[in-house]
């Protein structure tokens, strides 16, 4: 707000001067003696009129303060260069390390020469035993190739434990089933039934030529109250088993390693395992096929996958479509941590060349998806699902509607960089991000 200045007038005050008037003298008054008249003395000077009031002085600015001159402008400053950016943090890795070499899986070792002196050659006599013993349980196979009569099946509630191994290298001792010889032998047991608690550990044996589609699991049942299963450097091959499978595992802490699946057919056709705690490393699963999961069907459960190979699994689908989701590996209500894993050339009819996830979580790290193909999602199709992929490689995955990734009702997380080829539905996410 600007100040205002008012405006001054000079008051001068006039005084009257007071008047007196003479008054006359008596007649009779005697005259006093008059006194000489002085001289004339000179008038005193008339002072100088005084002068007439000037107008107010105008008021003086005030003197500026000296203001201190500017400095020389000095050199310019060098430029600097710019900081680079920091790479993108990557998640904490969980063994194995990205870009490390897989876990090593130490070599199938055969059970002792005392042990393998009493290995059987005869399968009727190994399943007679087998069913006429208890508790902890230890037996071998001799190396060779052994027909497994029809009726020959192993459902023994009384032992608590059982290792079944090779005498000779990693699956030299071979157990067929009967499948390709002519007539082919139609089976209606499963060989391994445990529905006890009971701790498995079977290892270096081919079980191969299984037909038993209704057996739900033509070589091995572990029930929900198995303790632990280890298959370790075994080989599943031509087995039909349309319900649940080669394998059917059931509430149990799994470990597959060295093993190999391949060419087996059913629904699914590897592996079915159930409210499970699995870990895999270094399995390959080949040219298998099904309605769902080729490979494998995991539900309700969590698994950790390293170093495993998928390559020419199909899940075929059914006449109406409902079913033919992951052609190598289907997951339902399960969580999936997978790394250093290949998956190529798997097929699915309707979604999920290579993984199907349906209300799961899958963390992956450092796999490859090579030339999968389906109807969504020519690799992985996500339903109500979550999804993370760390430095993962896709190439020339191929689908009617997302060559890699197909997302319904999902969210996706990058890291280091966005996925192309990616399809989602309206209620789906994605976005980079490796915190």
């Amino acid at each position: 707000m600007k100040a205002r200045y008012g405006k001054f007038a000079a008051i001068l005050l006039l005084g009257k001067s007071a008047v007196v008037e003479a008054q006359p003298r008596s007649p009779n008054a005697p005259r006093k003696p008059v006194a000489p008249v002085p001289k004339p003395v000179a008038p005193a000077p008339k002072p100088a009129p005084a002068p007439k009031p000037g107008p107010a002085p105008k008021p003086v600015a005030p003197v500026p303060k000296p203001v201190a001159p500017a400095p020389k402008p000095g050199p310019a400053p060098k430029p600097v260069a710019p900081v680079p950016k920091l790479p993108a943090p990557v998640p904490k890795p969980v063994a194995p390390v990205p870009g490390s070499s897989c876990p090593t899986i130490a070599p199938y070792k055969p059970p002792p020469t005392t042990q393998c002196a009493n290995c059987y050659k005869d399968m009727n006599a190994l399943t007679k035993f087998l069913n006429s013993t208890s508790n902890a349980v230890s037996a071998s196979v001799c190396s060779g190739t052994y027909a497994l009569p029809a009726t020959a099946a192993v459902n023994n509630s009384a032992i608590t434990s059982l290792t079944l191994s090779c005498c000779g290298s990693a699956n030299s001792c071979i157990i067929d089933g009967g499948a390709a010889s002519s007539p082919p032998v139609k089976r209606t047991k499963r060989l391994f039934t445990f529905k006890q608690p009971v701790t498995l550990d079977i290892q270096g044996i081919t079980f191969q030529n299984f037909d038993c589609q209704n057996c739900e699991g033509a070589i091995l049942s572990a029930g929900d109250t198995s303790a632990v299963v280890t298959f370790k450097h075994n080989t599943v091959s031509k087995v039909n088993s349309y319900g649940f499978g080669a394998i059917n595992i059931y509430g149990n802490f799994v470990v597959l390693e060295n093993c190999t699946f391949s060419d087996n057919l059913g629904y699914p056709a590897g592996a079915y395992i159930v409210q499970s705690d699995l870990h895999m490393n270094g399995n390959s699963f080949l040219r298998n096929k099904a309605e769902d999961g080729a490979a494998m069907y995991i539900k309700n459960s969590h698994v950790e996958a390293n170093c495993n190979k998928f390559e020419n699994n199909e899940a075929l689908g059914n006449e109406d479509k409902s079913t033919g989701y992951g052609g190598a590996i289907y997951l339902e209500e399960s969580s999936l941590d997978a790394k250093l894993n290949t998956f190529k050339n798997n097929k699915a009819a309707v979604g999920g060349g290579a993984i199907e996830g349906d209300y799961s979580q899958l963390y992956l790290m450092s796999n490859t998806f090579t030339s999968n193909t389906a109807g969504y999602g020519g690799a992985i199709y996500g339903y109500e699902s979550a999804i993370v992929s760390n430095a993962d490689a896709f190439t020339n995955n191929a689908a009617a509607d997302g060559n890699n990734i197909y997302l319904e009702v999902s969210a996706l997380k990058t890291c280091p960089n966005a996925l192309v080829d990616v399809s989602l539905d309206l209620f789906s996410m994605t976005f980079v991000q490796c915190a």
